[in-house]
């Protein structure tokens, strides 16, 4: 079994981890946990089980070269930290005896604390990165919260399935025996659902989710119509220079594209300013090729942190600024960094991606203008929710720099995520190694590999909608109530409502034995027996 676990975990954590595989190895994991607890030399037992998933999962990060980090000693760090983190949300539900609808729950729960607290966000998290997920339409409604919380739903289901065929646990409760007279009296009473009869009303709950899939169309809207109208955008992805960093050769390759885009993007950390005047220099020059063609520029910068006398503390900001006509009309700094990747001393900001409508058309005829929304967030920003934005962005910028192919494709899947969670698309931009570009949501696909500058049109439907999805509003918290639902209503307020109703039945029969003995010690007196004695 060691090796069977070991061989999963390889597999099951890949750089796009499958459903099928994720919820066989979780599956496997939450079964073998399950009989391990209560068996002596449990942490032995246990520990054995946490060195085949670390094995697997430092063999799987190797292989891959793995998304998170580029050296052998942090690929031990990291997967001995993913591999307990994927084990310890098994562990209290064994002990405690909890199944049914509480698991997933449980495990739902457990990877958005993960997120929350991790400097990574939802790298490494032992959730679905492959397109074989039949529940990506729930995401504008739960987010990866639901996703979750479906993953740990059909591992309750397969491994309450696996223990019945193995140990023959029915839904029958223990205790409940007939006789030769029938049946008992106490299998006459209304009974909780133990957890084989929860998992199958978990597995309808789950195939009925699953429906949905099969209706929905995955393709992007038309690119004309009567309501839409087209909208060009672009990668600025020049051919490798000496200088990573060189503005002139970012500039002279958003020459050659403007004319074809409405909206142009660079990518991560393109060009650095040294100074304020070195910023405002390059800015305006951005503003000229903007004023002439009504074209918006996403120019992503690092730039060194400054203090209030003026004095640098050695560190930089890592920023995207959105350049029109006026000048910068948006900005943003990168929040999220990835320890052990980012190379040199980043300080990230504190404010959520804002949001800037911007108008496009022609500008001789006020009737074809129309106007569209746009955000930006930058590289492992997409790795962890994005919330707090007041309406649905039409476009997000996406620009981002890997290291590592598979890092680029786990990023890309990230932002893909977002942009299904917030009801829009992004615009991806990587000029890492291999780095990958294109759009995504909303239907989205298509990706160029490596550099070379990319133009694509997207449909926007006018009028906008402009109202957020569930998600967008509430964030994980209406999956977080739609998973203690069914938990508070079987362990809660039906085990009351069964016991209220039993008392109620047992205070009816009681009052029905007592009028029946009643009449049994004093029968009414017969008249015509009274008349034939006095006659």
């Amino acid at each position: 079994m060691w090796i069977i676990t070991a061989v999963l975990t390889i597999f099951a954590l890949r750089p796009l981890p499958s459903t099928i595989l994720l919820v066989a190895l979780v599956g496997l994991l939450r079964g073998e946990t399950q009989w391990v607890i209560p068996r002596p030399y449990a942490l032995l037992r246990l520990a054995s089980l946490l060195s085949a998933v670390f094995i697997g999962c430092y063999i799987s990060y190797s292989i891959a070269g793995s998304t998170t980090v580029t050296s052998r000693e942090p690929t031990l760090l990291y997967s001995g930290v993913f591999s307990l983190l994927g084990l310890v949300p098994l562990i209290p539900p064994a002990i405690l005896r909890r199944g049914g609808f509480e698991f997933p729950l449980i495990w739902a729960s457990w990877w958005w604390l993960v997120t929350t607290i991790s400097p990574v966000g939802r790298l490494g998290i032992w959730s679905p990165l492959s397109n074989d997920n039949p529940y990506e339409w729930t995401r504008p409604f739960f987010g990866e919260y639901g996703i979750d919380w479906m993953i740990g739903g059909w591992v309750e289901v397969c491994s309450s399935f696996s223990i019945s065929l193995l140990m023959g646990v029915g839904p029958r409760v223990d205790g409940d025996k007939d006789t030769e007279e029938g049946p008992s009296s106490s299998s006459l009473r209304p009974r909780i659902p133990d957890k084989w009869s929860q998992s199958q009303l978990l597995a309808l709950v789950l195939l009925t989710l699953a429906i949905p899939s099969v209706f929905i169309n995955p393709l992007p809207d038309a690119l004309h119509g009567g309501d839409r109208r087209d909208v060009g955008v672009a990668c600025v992805l020049p051919p490798p220079s000496n200088d990573s960093y060189a503005f002139d050769n970012f500039w002279r390759e958003t020459r050659t594209v403007i004319g074809h885009a409405h909206i142009v993007l660079w990518p991560e950390g393109a060009v650095g300013f040294n100074s304020v005047e070195d910023r405002e220099r390059k800015l305006d020059i951005i503003r000229l090729d903007a004023n002439m063609t009504g074209s918006y520029i996403g120019v992503s910068f690092t730039e060194p942190e400054v203090q209030d006398d003026g004095s640098r503390t050695g560190k930089w900001r890592n920023g995207i600024a959105i350049v029109s006509s006026e000048g910068v009309i948006f900005e943003y700094y990168k929040r999220k960094f990835i320890p052990s990747v980012d190379s040199i001393p980043q300080v990230g900001g504190h404010l959520p991606p804002p949001t800037v409508t911007i108008n496009l058309g022609s500008v001789s005829k006020p009737m074809h203008r129309w106007n569209l929304t746009l955000s930006a967030s930058i590289g492992p920003d997409f790795a962890h929710p994005i919330a707090g934005m007041e309406t649905r962005p039409t476009l997000i910028l996406g620009p981002a720099r890997t290291w590592q192919v598979n890092a680029g494709r786990v990023m890309m899947e990230m932002a893909r995520h977002r942009a299904e969670e917030l009801g829009t698309t992004v615009l991806w931009c990587d000029d890492g190694e291999a780095g990958l570009s294109g759009l995504v949501g909303n239907g989205q696909s298509g990706v160029q590999v490596g550099y070379g500058s990319l133009v694509k049109r997207i449909s926007v439907r006018l009028p906008r909608n402009e109202t957020r999805t569930l998600y967008g509003y509430a964030g994980c918290w209406i999956g977080f109530l739609a998973a203690w639902l069914p938990v508070f209503i079987l362990n809660f307020s039906l085990p009351r409502f069964l016991a209220l109703v039993e008392r109620t039945m047992r205070r009816i029969r009681d009052w029905v034995r007592m009028r029946l003995r009643r009449r049994v010690r004093h029968p009414r007196a017969n008249l015509i027996d009274d008349n034939e004695n006095i006659a």
